[in-house]
């Protein structure tokens, strides 16, 4: 090949990817503005942070007894060790709003694949503001306050998980499987499967979806080997597939009806790229599972069961039992489930969306049936953090798609309204977006536990356990703010048996200290001072309290206390 050959032919990849990487940062930050975001360490990045806040050396978190339990999160927790200890910990906000990119651009490149979304400007334009509006946080407001509808449930999956909800975490990585579906529907099988196992390594709870989309895809391109194998004499490249031979080609050419291959042989042939696609997926994702299996590992099947039990039953059902999170809601999201895999039936999306559908389907009817808590813990409806948001935007693809081919000619003509209304559209949600934000943003810094958090976060010393109210979620954060060990919360748990049989231990001893009689909870302040090592115990000063010898009051505002424990 020349060397100008060779130059054109970089020069249009390196335009191709120029232009994919700024499209991904321009809907990373339109997308981001419009959504928004929660403040930094709010809700569940309370949990999801901790090891690798911990780790990377926020405040005395290395002393907090759940940061030392086993990490469900290595990848996640030493992404955020690393940003924490080296960078900066607003590029938290910053990786959100780029996986946020990812997302958009991964809808918009599947719908321009199905209903070719991108021929158009228009087209495109008119689609990624409907697509806008339903994700931003003031389309949600408006749903509710004059369609009285969570809008939420056309982009959430089933049992209240979803891929991006409103901060920077591990599931957010599950943006990377429709990632995996674009690259898929582009015939880049390999980069199909990288994107699923970069899934999977952030947040195993993807393997089992990332599992099913892997069958379909070597399903697939089995099924496209064969068929190749059977209209040719030559056995084809299993990674570079021969174009498909019609009848008069096949004629003029003088190729055979039939491959001289015997039928094991075609079989073969055809088997052997999905074979190492297949092990290509394995091995990128063994780590994790190996490590689920090891440092996640049970320690006796009866530590097991019962663990088992007081998370399923206990801390999360609203996530593990259907019965607890089946409502009106759920039923319309499987509607919307089913409508888009109906619409995607002929097309090649329609056996990785069936594989998706079928294997969630059948794990939750069998843990229905069983009542496994191993079954509800997996959470086979979790596919549907991919699915009720795919066939949300594909419903809304195929109308507007229809709409502007066939009124192509009168849109040309009016294109630049066209233009100019979607982008006044898109500037709109930005604009409420940020603003809504940054109220948000102004409502928790107004917060009134953060006076004494400031207080505990300026004294905090060595070798000091916090007792803190264990099921009032304004203390969730107590950690990643005060950067001081908390004894125990309800919020943040662990996963391995016996330390979910100790973490269940503490919440029941921290709850009895404040809501039993002031003997009692005297008793049980003893008590968890001569185990545990406690020296202080926050109060809230609207609650009923005991207030036991030894507690000596360290600071008191309007709503809370704190009293440092003085040995007797």
């Amino acid at each position: 090949m020349s060397d100008k050959s060779t130059s054109s032919i970089k020069s249009v990849f390196n335009k191709g990817l120029v232009i994919s990487i700024a499209t991904w940062l321009l809907l990373s930050l339109v997308f981001g503005l419009a959504y928004t975001q929660s403040h930094l360490y709010n809700d569940n990045q309370n949990t999801k942070f901790l090891h690798g806040l911990a780790m990377g050396g926020m405040g005395l978190l290395k002393e907090d007894w759940l940061a030392n339990t086993a990490d469900p999160l290595p990848a996640f927790s030493m992404l955020v060790s690393f940003t924490y200890a080296f960078l900066a910990e607003r590029l938290f906000y910053v990786y959100f709003a780029l996986l946020m990119g990812v997302y958009a651009y991964s809808i918009l490149g599947i719908a321009s694949s199905l209903y070719g979304m991108n021929r158009s400007p228009a087209k495109y334009l008119a689609y990624f503001v409907v697509i806008l509006a339903i994700h931003s946080i003031q389309g949600q407001i408006f749903a509710r306050k004059v369609l009285d509808f969570d809008v939420e449930i056309l982009h959430f999956g089933l049992a209240g998980q979803y891929l991006l909800g409103l901060d920077f975490q591990n599931s957010s990585f599950g943006v990377f499987l429709l990632l995996s579906m674009h690259a898929f529907l582009q015939r880049k099988t390999v980069r199909a499967i990288l994107w699923l196992s970069l899934a999977s390594i952030f947040h195993s709870a993807y393997l089992f979806g990332a599992a099913l989309m892997t069958l379909a895809y070597l399903g697939d391109l089995f099924y496209e080997n064969i068929r190749i194998e059977n209209q040719t004499e030559y056995s084809p490249s299993p990674l570079t597939p021969l174009p498909k031979v019609g009848e008069e080609e096949r004629s003029n050419k003088g190729v055979p009806e039939f491959a001289p291959h015997t039928l094991i042989q075609r079989v073969l042939i055809a088997a052997k790229a999905p074979f190492l696609h297949g092990l290509l997926a394995l091995v990128l994702v063994s780590p994790v599972v190996i490590y689920q299996q090891t440092a996640l590992s049970s320690t006796s099947p009866q530590l097991s069961a019962q663990a088992l039990d007081i998370l399923v039953n206990q801390r999360i059902p609203h996530h593990t039992l259907p019965r607890v999170w089946m409502d009106g809601g759920a039923y319309l999201q499987i509607a919307i489930m089913l409508a888009g895999l109906l619409l995607v039936r002929k097309t090649r999306l329609f056996p990785v969306m069936l594989a998706l559908t079928l294997g969630g389907a059948l794990g939750w009817f069998i843990q229905v049936a069983t009542g496994s808590n191993s079954l509800a813990m997996l959470g086979p409806w979790r596919v549907s953090v991919i699915l009720v948001p795919l066939s949300t935007c594909l419903l809304i693809a195929w109308p507007i798609a229809k709409f502007f081919d066939r009124f192509a000619r009168q849109v040309e003509v009016i294109l630049p309204v066209v233009v100019v209304l979607c982008l006044a559209g898109i500037v709109y949600l930005g604009r409420e977006g940020l603003a809504i934000q940054r109220g948000r943003f102004a409502r928790y810094e107004r917060m009134d536990s953060h006076p004494m958090m400031y207080f505990i976060r300026q004294e905090k010393a060595p070798g000091q356990v916090y007792l803190i109210p264990p099921r009032d979620n304004r203390f969730d954060e107590f950690r990643t703010f005060t950067g001081a060990p908390a004894f125990i919360n309800w919020k943040s748990h662990p996963y391995r048996d016996f330390e979910v049989l100790e973490w269940y231990k503490r919440n029941m001893l921290a709850r009895d200290f404040y809501t039993d009689d002031q003997a009692t909870a005297c008793q049980t302040l003893d008590k968890l001072t001569a185990e545990y090592m406690l020296t202080h115990v926050v109060i809230d000063l609207q609650q009923p309290h005991a207030i036991c010898n030894g507690m000596q009051e360290a600071y008191r505002d309007q709503h809370y206390a704190v009293y440092s424990l003085v040995k007797q």
